[in-house]
């Protein structure tokens, strides 16, 4: 395992989809991923690894964007801003990649759930990956609308 790049993520259901989506790609040993318990702790641990880490060299952070992808953005572009980083007003479409200030600390890739656009979690990520056409989304789409709302 390259333990020289770290994911954070929110939770144990983050954890697992992007530990299969990396194996899936070919990388599954491309990164240590940390499931951080919630998006504070996450928060708190990439403000501390931005300036304390000495043997990372890339840190990536997934994150759902809930309900305002702007206010999340906020609060991560705040803690890159403070680290002596020079993130960009807003994330890129396709991922945002910001280069380390120095030499001596990491890079650092963002994504915002689902898609570093719109509001939204995990769920709606997923389902992004799926092809528009498929038809066992349709039928899982009913089956849920059909559930009671008791």
């Amino acid at each position: 395992m390259n333990k020289k790049s770290l994911l954070l993520v929110e939770g144990k259901d983050d954890e697992h989809v992007f530990y299969s989506l990396l194996e899936h790609y070919g990388f599954p040993d491309c990164f240590q991923i940390k499931d951080c318990k919630g998006i504070e702790n996450l928060l708190e641990v990439f403000r501390v690894q931005l300036v304390k880490t000495i043997d990372i060299t890339t840190i990536g952070a997934v994150v759902d964007a809930d309900e305002s992808m702007e206010n999340r953005w906020t609060s991560i572009y705040s803690i890159l801003m403070n680290a002596g980083y020079a993130p960009p007003k807003s994330p890129n479409q396709n991922g945002t990649i910001i280069v380390p200030p120095d030499l001596f600390r990491p890079s650092v890739g963002v994504w915002i759930m689902p898609d570093n656009q719109t509001p939204g979690i995990l769920e709606d990520f997923v389902q992004c990956l799926v092809p528009a056409r498929d038809e066992l989304l349709t039928y899982a789409r009913d089956c849920v609308a059909s559930i009671p709302q008791q």
